[in-house]
């Protein structure tokens, strides 16, 4: 489980104080709850890879807030599990000058089946990116705060939303311009880290599924 000694992502702090069996079970019992898979390790997958990001009650936009984590099993059932500093959303510059008329894209929290491959962030470099169509919400009023009510629109489509990195020399809390819609590590060699596990989890022409709750489907 990876540390950062600085940083004002209170989920992340209250996280990381946790001893890996009891996160385990925490997300077991989300699983259970919301029928949210979670995969085990088997003879054609070793390293059978969950990626679970969890949106955190904080509603600010400007900073990384939220975590994505992954963990797996290996074949005597013992369960190895990373926790990452993150963004699930857009940051507040891209919400208040969205890239796309009808706004910014929100990914919706469930399961996400298939939904990356292994690819390039914009044909820059390695990351996760769209392999299967998603839902999203879009937030087009151009300010800093995302507006969930009822009446929000589901789109269904391929919109890019990858896992990637913010700046190769991140030195803030602040998003900046990093996401747009996109799941999005603070932490470059951090997500170097996930990149390497990646590779090895999955197959060439395979893809990854995705879970994304909100922090308040946690008991802690």
């Amino acid at each position: 489980m990876k540390q950062t000694l600085l940083t004002r992502n209170e989920l992340y702090k209250s996280l990381i104080e946790l001893d890996d069996d009891t996160i385990i079970k925490m997300l077991f019992k989300v699983s259970n709850k919301y029928k949210y898979p979670i995969f085990r390790s088997n003879s054609t997958y070793p390293i059978n890879l969950n990626i679970w990001g969890i949106r955190s009650n904080d509603e600010r936009t400007e900073y990384f807030n939220d975590v994505i984590l992954t963990f797996y099993d290996n074949a005597l059932g013992q369960w190895h599990i990373d926790i990452y500093e993150a963004t699930t959303d857009p940051s507040n510059l891209n919400l208040m000058n969205p890239v796309n008329e009808k706004g910014c894209a929100i990914l919706l929290t469930g399961y996400h089946k298939g939904l990356w491959k292994l690819g390039k962030h914009k044909g820059k470099y390695d990351a996760l990116v769209q392999a299967k169509p998603c839902d999203i919400y879009r937030d087009a009023n151009e300010d800093d705060y995302i507006n969930f009510h009822d009446d929000m629109k589901v789109e269904t489509g391929m919109f890019g939303i990858n896992l990637h990195r913010a700046s190769i020399n991140q030195k803030s809390d602040e998003i900046g311009l990093y996401s747009a819609g996109c799941q999005v590590l603070k932490n470059t060699n951090e997500f170097n880290d996930l990149m390497t596990l990646c590779k090895k989890a999955i197959k060439p022409n395979g893809t990854q599924s995705y879970v994304l709750i909100h922090e308040d489907c946690l008991d802690y």
